[in-house]
């Protein structure tokens, strides 16, 4: 992906498919690159708010929960790119104190007897669950390429950035998984 991002700077995501395939093919991709992760993005938000309703809001309406995480949401997509950074900045150190206070005040009640035996169901179905999740990377990359790499600021540092923070995100998510599981 960072390849892709640094080939043509000055142009998003779609301007480049747009650039190499031509109008038709290239409108042909992008509707299917946008209607895939809307897709992704409509299983994110669902899966959030089974998850929140399952663990912390038991006994809340489904819908209550739903029109609560849907209002930042809609805010946030009615203002500027610039807007949405900083909120996303804001969001990122919040939920990143939360993740840390949550591994702290759970390490010592963790029962990691509950991840063994690995693999019990076989090989095969870890591979297989593996591809699954796939496309939950992707979504990032796809928010990522959607600004043009000439509009970021400091751009020299922007590949070694992004390989540290995608491998954070990486951990962060496999912490979170033997959190949950344990």
């Amino acid at each position: 992906y960072l390849y892709i991002w640094n080939k043509y700077p000055d142009k998003n995501i779609f301007e480049k498919i747009n650039y190499i395939f031509g109008n038709k093919i290239g409108n042909v991709i992008n509707i299917l690159y946008i209607s895939s992760n809307l897709y992704m993005a409509c299983i994110y938000f669902y899966s959030m708010i089974n998850f929140v309703a399952s663990q912390y809001l038991i006994k809340t309406p489904l819908l209550f929960i739903t029109l609560i995480f849907s209002i930042p949401i809609i805010y946030l997509i009615i203002q500027k790119l610039e807007v949405i950074g900083r909120a996303l900045f804001i969001f990122w150190i919040l939920s990143t104190l939360l993740f840390i206070l949550t591994f702290i005040g759970l390490f010592f009640q963790l029962d990691f007897s509950k991840l063994l035996p690995i693999g019990e169901s076989g090989f095969f179905n870890i591979i297989k669950t593996s591809f699954i999740t796939l496309p939950y990377t992707n979504f990032i990359l796809f928010l990522f390429m959607s600004i043009p790499k000439n509009s970021v600021i400091d751009k020299e540092k922007l590949n070694k950035r992004s390989y540290i923070f995608y491998t954070l995100g990486f951990l962060v998510i496999i912490f979170g998984c033997i959190i949950v599981i344990t």
